[in-house]
């Protein structure tokens, strides 16, 4: 029962993403989804560790199935499919009957309200999304106190990523 409550919630807050975004009320199309995450993780006991290993999968899932919809609200302005769907999302014609600048803004101003949020690990999704995105100038801009340990840990996950594959020689060998 609880799951299928859950799907229905989400399904609500997916249907005022669509509806509150086409208004471009992105305050609500921000807000709403986290408080919604935060209220599954109320304690912060997924993202301080202190979770039983039993339900840390179900409520990281349902945290991001909540975070999907603000990163979905950065695709759809950005005007571009969302690489995880398979079909191209049917509000993309939001981003076209907006003028670039509005677009920008809107942008801006998800961002800005979504640095604002305490959640780590949201974080980590949105920095993910802005570079998916091409909107690194933005996210050197806006990112939050964490943008920088972000950084150097993608870092260093892609220097191991390089060190660990095998098309990438450790050693470079001299010729003779």
């Amino acid at each position: 029962i609880l799951v299928i409550l859950f799907i229905f919630y989400i399904c609500q807050l997916i249907y005022l993403y669509f509806f509150l975004g086409g208004f471009r009320f992105y305050e609500a199309v921000v807000r709403l989804p986290l408080q919604k995450a935060q209220a599954l993780d109320s304690n912060a006991d997924v993202i301080n560790g202190q979770i039983d290993p039993r339900h840390h999968d179900t409520i990281m899932l349902q945290c991001e199935q909540c975070y999907e919809i603000v990163m979905n609200a950065l695709w759809t302005l950005k005007g571009v499919g969302h690489s995880r769907m398979q079909s191209a999302d049917k509000s993309s014609g939001l981003a076209t009957a907006v003028d670039p600048a509005s677009r920008s803004k809107y942008i801006k101003q998800i961002i800005q309200l979504s640095v604002q949020w305490p959640d780590t690990v949201f974080h980590e999704y949105l920095y993910r999304t802005l570079i998916e995105l091409g909107l690194e100038n933005e996210l050197l801009e806006y990112g939050g106190s964490d943008l920088v340990s972000f950084l150097q840990s993608a870092g260093r996950k892609h220097q191991e990523e390089v060190c660990h594959n095998p098309c990438f020689p450790t050693k470079v060998g001299t010729m003779d």
